[in-house]
């Protein structure tokens, strides 16, 4: 998504190397996408799937 947008950005960052964004995002397995900082999606899932559910995230308020 972030290949296709401007305003999405993708970053992957090894948890064993950066302790603190592990601990700040509260890691406990792979892979675990955060979506505006503050919502989760844990583990692997189907690329139509993962879309809805970053959609639904990026939608849904705090």
């Amino acid at each position: 998504m972030a290949y296709e947008r401007d305003n999405i950005n993708g970053d992957m960052v090894g948890a064993q190397e950066f302790m603190e964004l592990a601990q700040k995002f509260e890691v406990r397995g792979v892979p675990r996408t955060v979506v505006n900082s503050s919502k989760f999606i844990d583990g692997g899932l189907p690329e139509r799937q993962f879309l809805e559910r970053v959609l639904e995230l990026a939608r849904s308020q705090d």
